[in-house]
């Protein structure tokens, strides 16, 4: 049971650094934001800062699984700290059934019982935004067989 827990952890803040879905975009009513008018109908592009301290912590910028022992819920320091399908009434139809997420459980299940993972030592951690997040320069995993 505790290996399910880490996994779910693991999963979770995978999800919170190199989420899904990391632009949310909004449709403005007539707004004022500072000093700025904002017409109706204007969209933004949001992109939720979540490797600052006051959305995730002290070590909002490191890989820290723990930080989901209590859930999502526990783990943000604020609302919009874990958004990885999305807020408001544009969110993924995917959150609910969280699909994907089981499927990579049962997955990663099936590869552990047969390698051991190791982050390569030459890996550098860039995480950048094309349509998702993604790492700049691949995923660099020594993979060694059991």
């Amino acid at each position: 049971m505790g290996n399910f827990l880490a996994r779910n952890c693991g999963g979770h803040e995978t999800l919170r650094l190199y989420a899904p879905a990391p632009i949310l975009t909004r449709v403005f009513r007539l707004s004022r934001i500072g000093g700025y008018y904002l017409p109706s109908g204007t969209k933004l592009e949001l992109h939720p800062p979540l490797y600052l301290p006051v959305f995730g912590g002290e070590d909002a910028e490191d890989f820290n699984p723990q930080r989901f022992i209590g859930g999502p819920s526990v783990a943000r320091k604020h609302m919009a700290a874990f958004v990885p399908f999305g807020l408001g009434p544009t969110i993924c139809v995917g959150q609910k059934t969280w699909h994907s997420f089981i499927q990579t459980k049962v997955v990663l299940a099936m590869l552990l019982q047969r390698f051991s993972f190791v982050i390569s030592p030459t890996c550098v951690h860039a995480p950048m935004i094309y349509l998702t997040v993604h790492p700049q320069y691949g995923a660099q995993i020594l993979l060694r067989k059991l």
